[in-house]
């Protein structure tokens, strides 16, 4: 560029791109496409510590429903293990600091399943690994669901 005066002229802007990177081959290392592919999901995915919120009710032999609230920690190691803690009340009684283990599996689709001695919850995890919604699936007795983030 030139500056006369008060003004500013640009040049001819050229542009050049190596053929060694092959971007515009079909099949070069650095090919574009204009056509995004969606990211997949494995059990990598779900790696990390995720704080969460669940709640709903218990229900006692279809005559009572006692609420459930809790809120902790779910720690997935993106190998299939995972560790809670936990802290929260069921019908007025409290509990806090229970910790247990779970396993989980998650598809290409980003669906998975959490199961632990206790229970089962189906859960969603977002393509970035960032969000967490889950519900309790067995015992049907547990009519709950809720959400994490990672931290």
């Amino acid at each position: 560029y030139r500056t006369a005066g008060s003004s500013v002229q640009f040049g001819p802007i050229s542009e050049s791109v190596s053929p060694v990177y092959g971007l515009y081959t079909a099949t070069g290392a650095g090919s574009l496409s204009l056509t995004p592919s969606a990211q997949q999901c494995s059990v990598a995915t779900l790696n990390g510590t995720y704080m969460f919120q669940l709640g709903g009710a218990i229900n006692e032999g279809f005559v009572r429903f006692w609420p459930y609230w809790e809120s902790g920690r779910l720690m997935a190691d993106g190998k299939g293990n995972a560790t809670v803690v936990d802290s929260g009340n069921i019908g007025g009684s409290s509990f806090s600091g229970r910790m247990f283990s779970m396993s989980y599996t998650l598809d290409g689709n980003c669906q998975g399943t959490l199961n632990s001695a206790a229970l089962t919850m189906d859960f969603q995890v977002s393509r970035d690994a960032g969000a967490i919604t889950f519900a309790v699936t067995k015992p049907s007795s547990i009519i709950a669901n809720g959400s994490g983030r990672i931290q």
